[in-house]
């Protein structure tokens, strides 16, 4: 409920001739749904759903656009991204899928960056390790309706439904057209899912066991190798660290009792 007028306000600040907005919100009681009600240009329902990628499903079959994007409540759109969309689809009538920078910015203000110099390649996409490997946030990625009718959001995956619908988007050969303009601000804060997750085992795990099923589109040979190392190296760096902390307290504590005893 903190973020999501000014989410709202980023889209009618567009004043863009003719879009629609749609809502889906998770039967929340925050008050979410009072600061819907003031603004009578949305399409929303408020209902039970089985967790994010469930109700960004739910949007899309609701939308009736040529042009779809996502924007996460907490999350906004910078001054004239539809417009300049708009002109590089118009620009380029091949294009499926235009994607542009966003700033990376936290709860203080401070930006991280400014991002997404990514390469449209399923051998470099799948190296979610890496920076700028693919686009970070939804905020800066608009596509045609067809695309979605192909590929829909996979609600088995908690984290990580972004960036296998970008796998897919390469899968199926799609034309992505990036663009050097920000579209829009991702907004990394305490308690959001990507905040909290960029070395959380969960995530790593989760990247790790269906971006396997896309090795076979690569011909790179070292790219198994690689998978195998990002996912159980740090866990066993992070493992091996503990235990030599473990080691280190219980000989200081050993030598502070003989010294202490060695004193009585």
């Amino acid at each position: 409920m903190k973020f999501i007028e000014k989410a709202i306000k980023s889209v009618l600040a567009q004043n863009y001739p003719n879009f629609e907005h749609i809502i889906v919100d998770g039967d929340s009681t925050d008050g979410t749904v009072n600061i819907l009600k003031k603004y009578r240009h949305l399409i929303w329902i408020s209902e039970p759903d089985k967790g994010q990628s469930d109700a960004m499903n739910k949007g899309f079959r609701m939308s009736t656009g040529d042009i779809i994007v996502y924007l996460n409540a907490d999350d906004y759109f910078a001054k004239n991204a539809f417009y300049e969309v708009a002109n590089a689809f118009k620009t380029d009538e091949s294009a499926d899928f235009i994607v542009g920078n966003l700033i990376m910015m936290h709860e203080n203000g401070t930006i991280v960056e400014t991002g997404n110099n990514f390469k449209p390649e399923i051998c470099r996409m799948l190296k979610w390790w890496e920076h700028d490997s693919y686009p970070y946030n939804p905020v800066s990625y608009f596509y045609r309706r067809s695309v979605q009718e192909k590929i829909s959001f996979e609600q088995s995956l908690r984290f990580s439904m972004d960036y296998k619908f970008l796998l897919d988007v390469c899968r199926y050969k799609f034309k992505i057209k990036k663009i050097s303009v920000i579209l829009g601000t991702f907004y990394l804060r305490k308690g959001c899912k990507t905040f909290d997750s960029p070395d959380n085992w969960r995530v790593r795990a989760e990247n790790f066991n269906f971006a396997k099923k896309y090795w076979d589109l690569c011909p790179s040979k070292s790219l198994i190798v690689e998978h195998y190392y990002h996912i159980y190296f740090p866990y066993i760096s992070i493992r091996g660290f503990l235990r030599l902390i473990r080691y280190l307290l219980n000989l200081v504590r050993r030598l502070l009792y003989l010294v202490t005893y060695r004193n009585f």
